[in-house]
């Protein structure tokens, strides 16, 4: 431990708060007291006193009911108890009648040694006398002792000990239990009563370390693990015992333990991956903290100048009441540190304020100070006449005209909203010390106060901007994003998606998203190349669950475009392939159609590279889903050939990325290829690293612990990089489950681990378990394992209910929706993006969008299953309202001009109710009268078609002789084909001219041609008085 700071609390006098400190060389115990009365906040914290002559102090604490009870655990082993209020730091136990601590005076300290040295992690109190101590692993000596040491005897007395042979990280006594300890060991969770002598549960998690009580419920707790992941749980729902208070347990043995070790759910009430610092957790200090001075609140420290809040929302559950409640996270605020590199901090109530909080921190150097919080504002009313009014946990200020008669209203609703915490309905100010603070102000006399407050009036002094910049509050806004996105041509070409995703780093899901662009940008190359189909069968985007399903229960009619089947043609059911091998045809025979196109597919891989790597069964036994195996290798990138993976090692170790490297090398189960590739960097650290490797042989046989094994998983648990730590997690246990749990690892290269080296059982069982996983939290990067099947969607629909990144989802899934099956889900998000983008005027996206999606529905028997959209631009009569396109009064018609031929003239007026069409801007000529040729520039196209008849006529003569001669003719035939066509493009071409355009901003017409003319020397509107910029994009 390098530095800590605790309150503690149940010390306070009157208005003066305590606080234990450990100076960073971990030597000496401080005490430090606040003074209210201080004239800066600079001398409003103080140290008292102070007990030096410890040795690398391990963890330290203290006794809420017996004031100025400290215990010191060290390195050594060694316990050290005092009372740290006496003048000279040490401690005499004057007992009571009842045998528990009351008085503390001058005397000797207590000591408690374990049998072995070693170091001393965890130290917990109880009110009834009592200490718990959780230690490293000893050889012949018990983990958690417990000593009593309120004991008439006079002496402490050892009453517990429990966890032989295992480290204990952490230990906590339950606040409502006296009898009962939480403790924290390698990858378990255990709560122990003192009782039974037996854990009440026991529960396998990684969050293990720094078990903390929540100060303000006694049934809830926090625990984190090596790499930064929290966990808050209910000690109601891991016992089956729902009420856990001592009242209601008798005291026979057997009753316990028939409830011993039951669980009913064993996850956490709320889970958070890899949220604290790494500064914190390499100190040795909490790397979070539960606030005793607000409900409902947790905390940690970041890169030492900033702390991060989290309150914590409930919801009561209704069905369960003795299940407790659920939780949520209702707010999140920064607190930016006075000073820097700081590595310990503490809550600290509050006396100018009834619901505000200040932190004591202490810094590397080891000063601490005192400093307070700028609470953000909770709540903003308007009255009736147009005041403001802000709520917050410094009070209420008003801004505007006098609230008049509605002042206690206003207060009243007010202060319901300061009191209402998330919408729970739990009141702020009640915490672990609301007891001994000041009573709240009344709400009216508070807006008083706070009006003439520097604190809150400085907020809205004259000449100060409190308004914040549009483009800063919608920057990480997902709208935004995707609008920003849609500007740079996110679409549907993965490899320009991945470029985009490059320059945009401000959503968390980037890197997932690239990722998932990454394989379906592999997928699409596959199936265009036509390597993912056989005889009908296509398995494209299938995800490695569909393909290690083929077979068994996955549907293969749903992936047939070939021909139709006979009714009585023959079925298959999944056959044993264990015994495969690519050479071998003799079994296609017996292999269902599914299963044939799946051995085309990799037989056709397997000779492109001729022969693997390694293996792909990498467990002893064999597979009866060889095939599958092979192919889900295949779709992910995972079967290398032997020199494939050698540019791959090249490659990596070119790039510096020597970890990569050498975890790839244990992903192939090539230990000395990977302790290699360490050996060959330049850094002292891999070369020393790599020497530890080495040692693999040497010990991958013993079955017993040893002193190497011990250090490898603690470096597992201590190293930063995650290949490091899979590397040696693995050879410390050759469990490959230890790699498979590394979330930081991308999940393409866990799936790779999992293809090889699980056997089928357990691959059921882990794919089983990560499709649930990643659509529980809605991972994109999933959709590897699911596909883009009914279970892709399912993923896709978590994503945008945690994103709202439908732009994503919408493109993702046009991929294999409906080319091959249909889902109203998708068909809304296209709905809803096509009308995102067209509120964004982005039309030119939004149809290469639809275009794009045609193609892609395309199956490989050529049928398109996303048709062209109908015509949806019409043009409606101003007067009527009817579109001119359609059928119209025949009454109507008859009273319509015609030509000599007896055809009616083009429309120029409504069909339906005879009101006229609009007029050209350029020409004030109404839509449907002929417009003169010199009007719209197309005599020069007259004069062409006129030349182009008489070359035609030209042609016919001098060739009249000789038409018969194949070869003239043929020319002939050419040479007048030609010049058709370019008769019938320039035809088109003024046809088009006479045509009228629309703006779709200021809805002004004219002819084509004249806005062509037009928007070629202006870029402003013609109509006079309106300065649209109709051509702008």
């Amino acid at each position: 431990m390098s530095g800590c700071i605790i309150r503690a609390d149940g010390w306070q006098e009157g208005q003066k708060e305590h606080f234990l400190a450990v100076n960073p060389s971990g030597e000496i115990v401080s005490l430090y007291q606040t003074d209210e009365n201080a004239v800066s906040e600079d001398h409003s914290i103080s140290r008292k006193r102070e007990r030096p002559g410890f040795d690398k102090i391990q963890c330290l604490q203290y006794s809420r009911k017996h004031k100025g009870l400290t215990a010191v655990g060290q390195l050594t082993g060694s316990c050290t108890i005092f009372n740290i209020l006496q003048s000279n730091g040490n401690i005499k136990g004057d007992k009571t009648d009842d045998g528990n601590l009351e008085t503390l005076g001058a005397g000797h300290s207590f000591t408690l040694k374990p049998h072995q040295a070693r170091s001393c992690n965890s130290i917990s109190f109880n009110e009834n006398g009592l200490i718990a101590m959780g230690y490293d692993r000893g050889r012949q000596d018990h983990s958690i002792q417990v000593w009593n040491i309120g004991t008439n005897a006079g002496s402490p007395v050892k009453e517990y000990s429990f966890v032989p042979n295992e480290s204990v990280s952490s230990v906590c006594f339950c606040p409502d239990e006296q009898n009962n300890l939480l403790a924290g060991s390698y990858k378990l969770l255990r709560e122990f009563d003192f009782r039974i002598k037996k854990p009440v549960y026991s529960l396998a998690t990684r969050c293990t370390q720094s078990i903390s009580a929540d100060p303000t419920n006694s049934y809830v707790f926090a625990s984190c693990s090596e790499d930064g992941s929290l966990s808050i749980w209910d000690r109601r729902k891991l016992t089956t015992d729902s009420n856990i208070d001592s009242s209601s347990k008798t005291s026979t043995q057997s009753k316990f333990t028939s409830s011993a070790s039951t669980v009913l759910n064993e996850s956490p009430l709320l889970s958070f991956r890899k949220l604290l610092g790494d500064s914190q957790r390499k100190t040795g200090g909490a790397p979070f903290k539960l606030s005793s001075v607000v409900r409902g609140e947790i905390s940690a420290l970041f890169g030492g100048d900033m702390i991060r809040r989290w309150r914590i929302g409930t919801v009561p559950n209704l069905e369960e009441l003795s299940l407790g409640d659920s939780l949520f996270i209702s707010r999140v605020s920064d607190v930016r540190t006075r000073y820097e590199r700081v590595i310990s901090y503490d809550y600290l109530p509050s006396t100018q304020w009834a619901h505000a909080v200040e932190f004591v921190c202490m810094r590397q150097s080891g000063s601490v100070y005192r400093m307070s919080v700028e609470e953000s504002q909770t709540a903003a009313r308007f009255s009736s006449s147009n005041a403001l009014t802000f709520a917050g946990p410094e009070g209420e200020y008003c801004v505007g005209d006098d609230l008049g008669p509605n002042t206690d209203i206003i207060n009243s609703d007010i202060s319901s909203i300061i009191n209402d915490n998330s919408g729970n309905g739990t009141d702020i100010s009640e915490s672990g010390s609301a007891g001994k603070r000041e009573p709240s102000i009344p709400s009216q006399s508070l807006m008083s106060a706070s009006s003439t407050s520097s604190a809150s009036a400085s907020i809205f002094a004259p000449g100060r901007d409190i308004s914040l910049r549009p483009e800063v509050l919608l920057e990480n806004d997902i709208c935004s994003i995707m609008r920003k996105r849609a500007s740079l041509n996110y679409g549907m070409d993965p490899e320009i998606n991945m470029h985009i995703l490059d320059t945009i780093t401000i959503l968390e899901t980037q890197s997932q998203l690239r990722n998932t662009w990454k394989w379906v940008q592999i997928s699409e190359a596959l199936i265009s190349a036509g390597k993912m189909s056989f005889e009908g069968y296509d398995l494209g985007f299938l995800g490695i669950s569909g393909i290690w399903e083929t077979g068994s229960q996955f549907d293969g009619e749903s992936r047939y475009f070939g021909p139709l089947k006979a009714k009585n043609e023959k079925t298959y059911s999944a056959v044993d392939l264990s015994t495969f091998h690519e050479d071998k045809a003799d079994k296609s025979d017996h292999l269902s159609p599914m299963i044939q196109a799946v051995k085309a597919i990799v037989t056709h891989r397997s000779r492109e590279i001729h022969a693997l790597a390694v293996p792909v069964i990498g467990f002893r036994g064999t597979s009866a889903k060889k095939l599958q195996r092979r192919l889900a290798m295949y779709v992910i990138g995972w079967d290398f050939s032997a020199q494939e993976l050698e540019k791959k090692y090249e490659k990596l170790v070119k790039q510096g990325n020597f970890e990569r490297a050498a975890g790839w090398a244990l992903f192939h189960g090539d230990i000395d290829k990977a302790a290699e590739i360490l050996r060959s960097s330049n850094r002292e650290s891999f070369r020393i690293i790599s020497t530890a490797i080495s040692a693999y042989d040497a010990f991958k046989d013993v079955q017993t612990n040893s002193a190497w094994k011990d250090q490898c998983r603690q470096l597992a648990a201590e190293l930063d990089n995650p290949y490091l730590r899979v590397l040696f997690a693995y050879i410390a246990d050759r469990n490959w489950w230890d790699v498979l749990d590394e979330s930081a690892l991308p999940l393409r290269e866990r799936l790779g681990v999992a293809l090889r080296f699980l056997k089928d059982e357990e691959l059921d069982l882990y794919l089983e378990r990560l499709i649930d996983d990643v659509i529980k939290r809605g991972e994109i990067e999933g959709l590897i394992v699911t596909g883009l099947t009914k279970q892709g969607i399912n993923l896709l629909q978590s994503f945008v209910d945690r994103t709202g990144d439908v732009q994503s989802a919408c493109l993702i899934a046009s991929f294999a929706c409906p080319k091959y099956f249909k889902d109203t889900r998708v068909e809304s998000w296209v709905d809803s993006y096509k009308n995102i983008l067209n509120s964004w005027r982005m039309f030119s996206q939004r149809a290469r969008y639809e275009v794009a999606r045609r193609k892609l529905s395309i199956t490989i028997d050529g049928k398109q299953h996303a048709h062209a959209l109908e015509r949806q631009i019409y043009i409606q009569c101003a007067n009527c309202h009817k579109s001119i396109g359609e059928e119209f009064n025949h009454a109507r018609a008859s009273q319509l001009p015609v030509n000599s031929s007896g055809q009616t003239h083009n429309l120029h007026c409504c069909p339906h109710c005879g009101y006229p069409l609009p007029r050209c801007a350029i020409c004030l000529m109404t839509q449907g009268v002929p417009v003169p040729k010199e009007l719209i520039n197309i005599d020069i196209l007259e004069v062409e078609k006129i030349n182009k008849k008489s070359e035609f006529t030209r042609i016919q003569d001098s060739d009249k002789n000789s038409i018969l001669k194949d070869d003239t003719a043929e020319k002939h035939d050419t040479k007048e084909k030609q010049c058709m066509e370019d008769a019938e493009r320039d035809l088109a071409e003024t046809h088009f001219k006479e045509c009228f355009s629309f703006c779709l901003s200021c809805n002004h017409c004219m002819h084509a041609g004249h806005a062509e003319e037009w928007f070629s020397k202006h870029y402003v509107c013609p109509v006079p008085d309106c300065n649209c910029r109709c051509n702008n994009k």
